[in-house]
């Protein structure tokens, strides 16, 4: 028995969905690792989270071409950027509109979900890159000074810190 155009729809957008959540518990795991400060766990799943997104440029286009097929078998003319909740609008069986609406939904939340905890992730990975420049700063001195030779200027006598822990007192 062949699926008809909304079954595929539907099924995509399930395989779509399965990824997201998938890449929602990747970055809870990547949170923890950042936390820990563990750089091998988070390359595993940095790596875990390429290959997961593989799949989806090519169901988005699949969906995409679903969505236009779609349309043209309800008897609308393709708008080639359709969104899902004005699929919705479009569906007249109660059972499909209620399906499709209940993904639609599924998928946006998902979605933001995983943008903020993205989000979430790379603030602790800035504040984690400005610890570490902040320790180097005060074991080595602000990176503005040269190791490198540099002419003494007459007159230019003062002493320069190093750093902003001052290990004289």
């Amino acid at each position: 028995m062949e699926q008809t155009t909304f079954q595929q729809l539907i099924q995509q957008l399930k395989q779509l969905l399965l990824i997201y959540r998938a890449l929602f518990t990747l970055a809870d795991e990547k949170k923890a690792a950042i936390i820990a400060n563990d750089i091998e766990a988070i390359n595993m799943i940095t790596m875990k989270e390429s290959k997961a997104l593989k799949p989806v440029p090519e169901l988005e286009n699949g969906i995409r071409a679903l969505l236009t097929k779609l349309q043209r078998e309800l008897g609308f003319r393709p708008k080639l950027k359709m969104m899902l909740s004005e699929m919705v609008q479009l569906i007249i069986d109660p059972n499909q509109k209620q399906e499709l609406s209940e993904l639609q939904s599924d998928l946006a939340q998902v979605a933001d979900r995983l943008k903020g905890a993205n989000e979430h992730n790379q603030q602790l990975i800035q504040l984690s890159l400005d610890y570490v420049h902040f320790s180097l700063d005060v074991i080595c001195g602000p990176p503005e000074d040269e190791v490198t030779y540099k002419r003494p200027s007459p007159g230019n006598d003062t002493q320069r810190r190093t750093g902003l822990y001052d290990t004289r007192a």
